[in-house]
């Protein structure tokens, strides 16, 4: 209600892009930013300068302890909120690209799912969606945004996750990689298969509760996102130009 008074239709368009309610699943990045900010903000309102330069340099103590409190959170919801029958979590936070290697020494055991998507629509589209989000902080008093300088911000933030991601993925078979195109096709599919890997069970029982959940959330539900590289400054060379390291990793995935 606070973001709609702030910005008319606020809620409406970034239900396009993530649509959260107090009874769904959301990102675990909620938590961690009790001790520190999601480094998307920090590009977003830094434009990559020292702030951000700063994160990069410290970015595996930071994790250290973000995982360390996110585990005491994770112990006390286990046994304060209790769910019979489940027997593992499932988080979910395009931040822990920058923190694997600390991720891993708090969650030795944890499986680690990679989702891959064309980088030029993977930034398009958060550029985008963060814009939305972001607005909401500008008061009358600022200055106009300049949009090519935030484009260019988000996609400085692609282009360190992403070689954060590559350095922390090298010789780790925890963690596994699908693509987001493949996701989106067919998603039962796609899940069965990663839980082949994973080892874990698919039973019918699970698979009907996948497809009630699809049924009942089916994409663009709440209407198509429309967005471009163009909004933001930005180009498909440009992109594919900064995000060589991950292409040449990843690029199998796409």
């Amino acid at each position: 209600a606070k973001a709609e008074s702030v910005v008319p239709g606020y809620l409406r368009e970034v239900h396009k892009f993530h649509h959260f309610d107090y009874d769904l699943p959301e990102e675990d990045c909620l938590l961690l930013r009790h001790i520190f900010p999601n480094p998307c903000d920090l590009w977003g309102f830094y434009g990559g300068g020292e702030v951000t330069r700063w994160f990069c340099e410290h970015a595996d103590t930071l994790g250290t302890y973000q995982y360390r409190y996110l585990h005491a959170w994770l112990r006390w919801l286990r046994a304060e909120v209790p769910h019979p029958g489940e027997e593992h979590w499932v988080l979910k936070n395009p931040n822990h690209s920058f923190h694997l290697a600390a991720l891993r020494r708090e969650f030795p055991d944890a499986d680690v799912v990679v989702t891959h998507r064309d980088p030029a629509r993977a930034v398009a589209s958060w550029a985008a969606m963060m814009l939305r989000v972001h607005i909401t902080g500008l008061s009358d008093d600022c200055a106009p945004l300049d949009l090519a300088q935030y484009g260019r911000a988000i996609l400085g933030h692609f282009v360190a996750a992403s070689e954060a991601l590559v350095r922390g993925c090298q010789q780790d078979d925890r963690i596994h990689h699908i693509s987001f195109a493949t996701l989106v096709a067919d998603p039962i599919a796609c899940i069965q298969s990663l839980y082949g890997r994973l080892g874990r069970p698919f039973t019918p029982a699970y698979r009907q509760r996948l497809e009630r959940y699809l049924h009942q959330h089916a994409r663009h539900k709440h209407g198509k996102a429309a967005y471009s590289l163009e909004d933001v400054g930005l180009s498909p060379a440009l992109v594919q130009d900064q995000m060589q390291t991950y292409l040449s990793y990843f690029g199998s995935y796409l």
